[in-house]
This record gives C-alpha cells, structure tokens and sequence, in this order.
C-alpha cells in the first residue's frame, strides 16, 4: 500500500502521510530502509502493519485498529470472491468436460400373455377365492361344461387318469371353457 492509498483510505493529504511515514520509520529500520528507497516514480510498498504505524502516527491507535480491522474484512473478502470465482471457472470446465450422464432408457417390453390355461385357472381361482370354497368353485365350472359343452371332463380325466383341465386341453375347449367361467364368475 503506497502513501497515496493510505492518504486516500484516511481522507488526508498525500503529502501529510508522507510525514507521518517519516515519523513512523524513525521506530522501525525496515520502514526506514524502504522510505530512502522509494522514489516518486517507484513509490514506498507498506504493508498493513506499517500502514497502520504511520496512520497511528498521525491519527492514533484507534484510527489505525479501525483501518486494520477494515482492511482484515475486505481482504478476506475479497479472498473468498476469487476463490468463489476460482471454483465457478473449475465447475464450468468440468462440466464441459464431463460428458452429460443420461439415464439408461429401458425398452419397454410387453408382459408375457397368460396361456389359455392359465388364464381359465386365474378366473376360476379368483372366484373361488371370494367364495373361501375352491372345490365347490371348480365343481360348478365342471358341471357347467358338462351341461353346456356335454362334456363330462372329471369323469374322463378319472378314466384317462389325468386332470380335468388336460382334458379339455386335448379336446381344444379352452377358449369355450374361458368363455363359461367368465360368464358364470363375473
């Protein structure tokens, strides 16, 4: 800080604070040794302290513990400004860097369908879930087939010893059979 910024900081004449600087150097010999180098076109570089020795020289120590305090807060400032300017400029580039992550897309892909089958036993177990009676559930579907289809499946699948829905399988009546349960359980 030359004299011209401390004269300025402290409202004075620039030629005042050079007599105060004056003074101020007759106590210390750094102060003394960079005021017989200065010259007007290289003037003297004070640090804070010595510019708060020469403000307190000329105005008192209160003076200069106001500009000490001020110049500490705009100084941390002004370090927390470049170094929020600092990372701003690091996350810029690195954004241009990092290509964008994108989410995975995932094909949507179609639920698998139900079998005829399947889908006879879904109808004719959700009913008999509701009723708490599988067996007279799955009785009433056999009995109408039997009676609409004239077919009698339990009696054949005893004989065949196989299942009742086999048989109707091998007979190709399921989608009828589909048919029957929904109207008889809807």
């Amino acid at each position: 800080m030359t004299t011209r910024e401390i004269a300025e900081a402290v409202g004075k004449a620039e030629k005042t604070v050079r007599t105060w600087a004056s003074k101020a150097s007759a106590k210390s010999a750094a102060m003394t040794a960079r005021l017989a180098a200065s010259t007007s076109m290289h003037p003297a570089d004070w640090n804070l302290e010595e510019a708060c020795a020469i403000i307190e020289t000329g105005l008192g120590v209160n003076t200069a513990n106001l500009f000490r305090m001020s110049s500490r807060k705009n100084s941390s400032t002004d370090r927390l400004d470049r170094l929020e300017s600092m990372v701003s400029q690091l996350v810029g580039a690195l954004a241009s860097i990092i290509p964008a992550q994108t989410k995975p897309t995932v094909q949507a892909i179609a639920a698998p369908s139900l079998s005829p089958r399947d889908e006879l036993r879904q109808i004719i177990n959700d009913a008999a879930r509701e009723s708490a009676d599988y067996p007279g559930t799955w009785n009433e579907f056999y009995k109408a087939v039997y009676y609409r289809l004239h077919i009698n499946a339990k009696e054949r699948a005893k004989h065949a010893k196989v299942t009742a829905l086999e048989i109707l399988d091998e007979e190709e009546l399921l989608p009828q059979c589909i048919a029957i349960a929904r109207e008889i359980f809807a």
